[in-house]
């Protein structure tokens, strides 16, 4: 199996449960209508297959303390076969040995991140008390702060990111951008 990042999702993050919530909204709508797409969902997990390269759409989610270290190598070896990036995401209540299991598959583990979060924080926000993350849907005018976390978080170039957020395929389909901000800063 090909190295494939396992990220622990850490509970520091302020409204983590409306983020995690929003983040799988979302790949589960690029994934609708799309030839070769699937979704799993045993007890305490879920699986997505975009088909979308890029391993932010794809996954194996563990969301609660139900999760199986079985049904996650499952679905971890069915995600491999598909020949698109993914990566493994453990929210802080499903049991070590899923983590277990996924690292002995291979999966290596990366810092804890937030889906097309970017630092643009200031650094000292971590001395005090937690930041309030607000997540919305994109709303008119937000263009220009997506493009800026995307920026940020994947060194996505502006021509690029313009693509991403032209009228033509924000119209389609299953697409829905999602901007968080704190203090009215664009970060994820």
């Amino acid at each position: 199996m090909a190295p494939v990042s396992l990220e622990l999702v850490g509970n520091w993050t302020p409204n983590a449960d409306e983020t995690a919530a929003g983040m799988l909204g979302a790949c589960e709508g690029v994934a609708r209508g799309r030839t070769g797409a699937w979704r799993a969902s045993p007890p305490g997990l879920l699986a997505l297959m975009t088909t979308v390269r890029g391993r932010p759409y794809n996954g194996v989610y563990g969301l609660n303390a139900s999760a199986t270290p079985e049904d996650a190598t499952a679905l971890a070896q069915r995600l491999a076969q598909s020949g698109v990036s993914w990566c493994a995401r453990l929210r802080p209540s499903v049991p070590e040995g899923v983590g277990d299991a996924l690292r002995a598959l291979g999966l290596f583990e990366e810092d804890e991140v937030l889906l097309m979060a970017t630092s643009l924080v200031p650094d000292d926000a971590e001395s005090s008390p937690s930041p309030e993350l607000t997540v919305s849907a994109r709303r008119s005018g937000d263009e220009l702060a997506i493009a800026r976390v995307l920026a940020g978080a994947f060194a996505t170039p502006p021509s690029s990111a313009a693509k991403l957020l032209e009228p033509a395929h924000l119209a389609c389909e299953g697409i829905e951008w999602h901007l968080g901000e704190v203090e009215g800063e664009p970060v994820a």
